[in-house]
């Protein structure tokens, strides 16, 4: 017998024996009511189960990285929507400012007749529009507002110097700013002037030192070469200290920096 027709016989067997098997477990199926397909069942629920709860899983890990996905999206999309609100921000405070500018104008022609070349303009507020030690106000349409220029109250008292400017906001660093040292006069004594010099504070107030035997008072004015020779404060109080050869004058700029709405730029 050949190698070929030895495995074709071991085929046949194998199939006939297959055949047997299922017609016993069939017989035997039968005669007990069905014994046999209720245990291949309970065999196969469990492997059935646990292909459920793999696509199940499957499933909940493809939802997962989908909505990850899908919230990356909406928070692009937020960051987007947060950045066109701030600029709108800047927009309106810009257009609320020209306006009140314009009004502010009509209703200080008085205020500005002989004060030479000065521009009104709105300052910016707001709860963090101004920087600590900083002013934001809007420019003009005839660019007069540009780096350098003083600023001052409406009163004529020097606040700072404008430091940048942009197509619609300046921004002013304060002589008061934090840490700002300005060259200063104090008094009208114009025989014996007592210069000084004035570090800022912050807020408006300015600590200035003087020999102990200066004769300052209480309500004398500062001025600064760096404001033009305007006045930037006036003396609010006198220090003295019999052991200290220095006397400390605190200086304040006569004006609610904080409720400013408008200010002079020239």
């Amino acid at each position: 017998m050949t190698m070929s027709s030895h495995r074709q016989s071991k085929k046949k067997f194998t199939v006939l024996a297959v055949l047997a098997l299922l017609v016993i477990l069939f017989s035997i199926n039968y005669k007990t009511g069905g014994v046999v397909s209720s245990s291949v069942r309970n065999i196969a629920a469990p492997l059935w189960s646990a292909g459920d709860s793999a696509s199940l899983r499957l499933q909940s890990f493809k939802s997962t990285f989908t909505t990850k996905q899908r919230l990356a999206k909406e928070l692009d999309s937020l960051r987007a929507e947060l950045k066109a609100v701030q600029d709108l921000k800047y927009e309106n405070l810009y257009l609320r400012a020209q306006n009140s500018t314009l009004l502010s104008l009509a209703n200080t022609n008085t205020l500005l007749q002989g004060e030479g070349d000065r521009t009104l303009v709105q300052v910016f507020s707001g709860v963090g529009v101004r920087p600590y030690g900083m002013l934001l106000i809007s420019t003009d349409p005839n660019q007069r507002v540009q780096v350098g220029s003083i600023v001052l109250t409406t009163h004529s008292v020097a606040l700072g110097n404008v430091s940048s400017v942009s197509s619609r906001v300046a921004t002013v660093r304060l002589f008061s700013a934090a840490e700002r040292s300005v060259e200063v006069v104090i008094g009208n004594d114009s025989e014996s002037p007592v210069v000084a010099t004035a570090v800022g504070v912050g807020s408006g107030n300015f600590v200035i030192s003087v020999p102990r035997d200066t004769e300052v008072s209480v309500g004398d004015a500062v001025y600064s070469s760096a404001a033009l020779g305007r006045a930037i404060a006036i003396v609010g109080s006198v220090e003295k200290d019999p052991t200290n050869p220095l006397t400390t004058l605190r200086a304040r700029v006569p004006a609610n920096i904080q409720g400013l709405q408008t200010v002079l730029v020239e």
